[in-house]
């Protein structure tokens, strides 16, 4: 599984984040990593997956506006 820079980057960050302040909240930094790591994944399977035809890709994209 291939680390975006961007990732690579929030990562440090939150590491950093938590070694020199731990009684801070995270949280913010912690949703951006989780969100870079799932985009990354997302890039890598469209990436390898055979074309999709239009109501496949809104089948997929109506999971990410979903409450």
């Amino acid at each position: 599984m291939s680390v975006s820079r961007q990732t690579q980057s929030l990562g440090g960050k939150l590491g950093v984040s938590r070694r020199c302040y731990p009684d801070r909240d995270h949280t913010e930094l912690e949703t951006e990593l989780a969100t870079s790591k799932i985009s990354d994944r997302v890039r890598e399977i469209v990436a390898s997956a055979p074309p999709l035809s239009a109501e496949q890709r809104a089948r997929i994209s109506a999971l990410l506006v979903r409450p």
